[in-house]
């Protein structure tokens, strides 16, 4: 049983991680948002685009 969780674990981790790299290195906008419009998740472009202006 222990080693299945560790087999989990690092399953999800490694799947994080695979996800956090194509995601940082996009230079497209990249949003997830709720039906109800608001944004859970917006990558480092996004941020700066919207700063951009808003400053």
């Amino acid at each position: 049983m222990r080693a299945r969780w560790h087999q989990v674990q690092q399953t999800l981790r490694l799947s994080a991680e695979q996800f956090r790299s194509v995601v940082e290195d996009r230079t497209e906008l990249i949003c997830q948002f709720k039906a109800d419009g608001t944004l859970t998740f917006i990558n480092d472009v996004y941020c700066e685009l919207v700063s951009i202006y808003t400053i």
